[in-house]
């Protein structure tokens, strides 16, 4: 008090604006940090726009514990695919921005662009290859972790499974015969936890004659081939890797609006896993969005480790028409089963 007493008028004005700036500066940051889920609440749930379809694919890898005070680890990578739906026009500077909702309540933030999409100016050069692409990747962008801390010799537990994927696409397009303009559309997804599934619900069902899953019902709109390199195979005794192929397919009498598609991998747990903090199965792969117009997403192919103790494939699809009706499967195949490479 004595101090502002000495200042001047002049010193107290400026005293107090200092103090009004760095009250309206704390306010503001609270505000933004309330709003933050809010943000989100009018993001589309269309996987696309007049000039674009969009697919976002959620894969899980796992480790197991290298030493004593280690324990599992869980690891999400995040990829977004475009297909672009008009041929003659030139689609310039994209930019994917990416917000991830976490189980313990945070979000993860990413932004990443290209300079040029694509810029075909021969409209007779074009091949099937130049309209689907994957234009973000991002590898171990959230985990799932215990971390040992020697001094008090207790772990941490870090949930950073991911729950809802938010994309942001902006980009510039020039039209054949029209002038360049900005566009912009937005795209959210429910990520399938393993923690809302109920597998003891799942169907058993085998392979078609092209070792496609037998998805009891869409198998017209998607296909999915799953192939194992087992214990039998005295190279690889510690391993089991698992190639998916996803090939969508179109059902010409429906317009599908959206689709989801999920591969779990059921296992023992591991003896590290005492109080179960890891679940029992494995997320493989998911993908979400414009599944049947998007050709060129390429096979999955992860090794795991065979103390993981595999025992069954779990298969979630899921396809909403423009009506609004959706069409589900859920199928299981013993992993001993699968078709050999």
């Amino acid at each position: 008090m004595k101090f502002i007493e000495k200042l001047n008028t002049t010193g107290k004005v400026l005293l107090l604006l200092v103090y009004i700036i760095v009250l309206s500066s704390m306010l503001l940051l609270v505000g933004s940090l309330k709003s933050g889920a809010e943000y989100y609440t009018d993001y589309g749930k269309v996987p696309g726009d007049e000039n674009m379809d969009i697919a976002v694919r959620v894969k899980e890898r796992r480790t197991l514990p290298s030493s004593a005070n280690e324990k599992e680890t869980q690891y999400w990578d995040l990829q977004v695919y475009l297909h672009l739906k008009d041929q003659k026009a030139i689609y310039r500077n994209v930019t994917i921005y990416t917000a991830i909702l976490k189980k313990d309540g945070t979000y993860k933030y990413e932004e990443k662009s290209a300079n040029v999409l694509t810029g075909i100016e021969n409209p007779n050069n074009i091949t099937g290859s130049t309209s689907d692409r994957v234009i973000y990747s991002s590898y171990s962008i959230t985990s799932k972790t215990m971390v040992y801390n020697s001094s008090t010799e207790e772990y941490t537990k870090n949930n950073g499974e991911p729950d809802k994927i938010y994309v942001k696409v902006v980009y510039q397009i020039r039209e054949e015969g029209k002038k360049e303009k900005q566009e912009s559309f937005t795209y959210q997804c429910d990520v399938m936890n393993v923690d809302e599934m109920d597998f003891d619900k799942f169907d058993s069902s085998d392979t078609n004659d092209s070792k496609n899953v037998k998805l009891n019902g869409i198998e017209e709109i998607l296909g999915v081939k799953v192939r194992t390199e087992l214990e039998e195979d005295t190279a690889k005794t510690d391993t089991y890797r698992l190639n998916v192929t996803y090939k969508p397919l179109k059902d010409e009498e429906k317009v599908i609006q959206n689709a989801s598609l999920a591969v779990f991998l059921g296992m023992n747990n591991t003896e590290s896993d005492e109080d179960k903090y890891f679940e029992d199965y494995i997320e493989f792969a998911q993908f979400h969005g414009s599944l049947p117009y998007l050709y060129t997403i390429p096979q999955i192919a992860t090794a795991y480790s065979g103390g993981f103790e595999m025992d069954n494939l779990y298969v979630y699809a899921k396809v909403e028409d423009v009506d609004g009706q959706t069409q589900e499967a859920k199928v299981f195949i013993p992993v001993s089963s699968l078709p050999k490479y």
